[in-house]
This record gives structure tokens, sequence and C-alpha cells, in this order.
């Protein structure tokens, strides 16, 4: 629901889920993807100022090449 809310105000927002050690599923949502680390933190300052969404800036890598 809160991704569907962020993309409705035209955010790319996605959701990854992944199984705690307990069994229950834990759910994050990732916003945007951007050139830099500085853009990166601009945007959350914005979501921060315009939404009070908290958050905090990951990098994700790709996975690496099949050869």
């Amino acid at each position: 629901t809160f991704a569907q809310q962020l993309t409705a105000r035209k955010l790319n927002a996605t959701v990854a889920a992944a199984p705690t050690t307990s069994g229950a599923m834990l759910y994050s949502v990732y916003v945007g993807q951007y050139p830099n680390r500085p853009a990166a933190a601009a945007a959350a300052l914005a979501l921060k100022r315009d939404l009070e969404i908290d958050g905090a800036i990951v990098s994700i890598q790709p996975p690496p090449l099949q050869r």
C-alpha cells in the first residue's frame, strides 16, 4: 500500500520481501534510482520535508554476470 501511495505521487517505488529468522516476512520499500549519493540524499531530504517520511540511503549492487 505504501509503495502504491508513493507511485501515485509519481515516485518510482518498488517493494522487496525477505523472510526473517522467525519466518515472518520483512518488506522494504525502495524509492528511485539516483546517479550518486548526493542526489539520493537530496531526494531523501525532500521526502522528509514534503511527506514526513524517514528513510535510509542504500546502495544496491547488481547481480554478478553469469558466464
